[in-house]
């Protein structure tokens, strides 16, 4: 006759807590699947019963795994290797195949495409000089405070190379108001009459005759992009830390106004104002480092510092009374900001372990 499995059943129905042994699980989800050993007695074809261990699958289970020991909310109960035949052979010899156990693949919550928005401030530590005394007050140099906020985009990919390494490539353009301003009043000299007064110093932009003139600068860095490699650790499976570097680039411009009405009073008048532009779009590097956290499989937030360098501008030309004139500003930018990542679920899940 066939043993009666019923038994089990019902022991496993009343005795979890007590009478199951633990071989191993796994999660999906809010469930567990336990694969398990259940002491039961079965009656066998000389009527006598015996004591043995037949292993159990446990599926849909909510229940909290702690120090190897179950403690079970409720489940459905799988029969994973019942196969028990009937003849002479005894319960003790029968031979039970053992469940295969597959883990379900976890999911990296860091590898794949990613795109984001940031918003920030940027403190631009820029250095300015001339050939001529241009800058207030009467000053070949300048360190104009480029600041102002930021905001843009972004978008890149991250590639698992070890349990707890990354390795990725983002790229990113920004918009900024970022812009310094000096202004100054050179009391200049007075209006002259014939005979003409010797030639300016080749340095002398001012002061020149013919009065009080204005002088105004300004800087801007009106944009900005990068594309940078990242190297991240993640020291748990919510946090990224890495370290970035690569080519940046953007558009810096410069203006120059000098207006001195009171030289049209000269004999021969003198010119009354001048006015220089530039504008250039140049490559450099950025590097930095930063932090990002997982708030779901999808969405990340994140906080960023880069260093951006796009070198040294320089404007050759010729000042108002037409002598040699040299200016030049170095664009450089300290850039502090926080924002948000959507990474993709294509390619499926990738195993990671932490």
């Amino acid at each position: 006759m066939m043993p009666d499995a019923s038994g089990a059943e019902l022991l496993v129905a009343n005795n979890l807590s007590r009478r199951l042994r633990l071989r191993r699980c796994s999660r999906s989800g809010r469930h567990w699947e336990v694969f398990c050993q259940a002491r039961i007695t079965l009656g066998v074809a000389d009527g006598s019963q015996r004591l043995t261990e037949i292993p159990f699958k446990l599926t849909g289970v909510e229940a909290l795994c702690l120090n190897g020991n179950f403690h079970m909310k409720k489940f459905v109960l799988g029969v994973a290797a019942l196969a028990i035949t009937a003849g002479d052979a005894s319960a003790a010899d029968m031979a039970v195949k053992a469940p295969v156990y597959r883990p379900a693949p976890v999911v990296d919550l860091w590898a794949g495409f990613y795109v984001g928005a940031n918003v920030g401030y940027s403190w631009g530590d820029w250095r300015a000089d001339s050939s001529q005394r241009v800058y207030n007050f009467e000053q070949f140099t300048a360190r104009p405070k480029v600041d102002g906020v930021l905001g843009g985009v972004q978008a890149g990919f991250n590639l698992r190379v070890a349990p707890q390494w990354l390795f990725g490539i983002e790229a990113d353009i920004q918009a900024t108001d970022e812009k310094a301003r000096q202004t100054w009043i050179d009391p200049g000299l007075p209006n002259t009459l014939p005979p003409p007064p010797p030639l300016p110093l080749p340095e002398d932009f001012v002061p020149r005759p013919g009065g009080p003139a204005n002088l105004s600068h300004e800087w801007k860095f009106p944009w900005f992009g990068t594309v940078r490699l990242r190297a991240g650790y993640n020291p748990t499976p919510d946090w990224l830390l890495y370290v970035t570097g690569g080519l940046a680039y953007g558009r810096s411009e410069y203006s120059f106004n000098f207006t001195q009405p009171g030289a049209a009073n000269n004999f021969p008048p003198s010119p009354t104002t001048y006015a220089l532009r530039q504008s250039s779009t140049d490559i450099g590097y950025a590097v930095g480092f930063g932090g990002e956290y997982k708030l779901n499989r999808n969405w990340s937030v994140k906080g960023e510092y880069l260093f951006v360098d796009l070198g040294t501008r320089t404007i050759n030309t010729f000042d108002i009374d037409g002598a040699p004139f040299r200016a030049s500003y170095a664009v450089r930018d300290h850039i502090g900001r926080v924002g948000v990542n959507y990474t993709f679920d294509w390619g499926g899940p990738v195993v990671a372990r932490y």
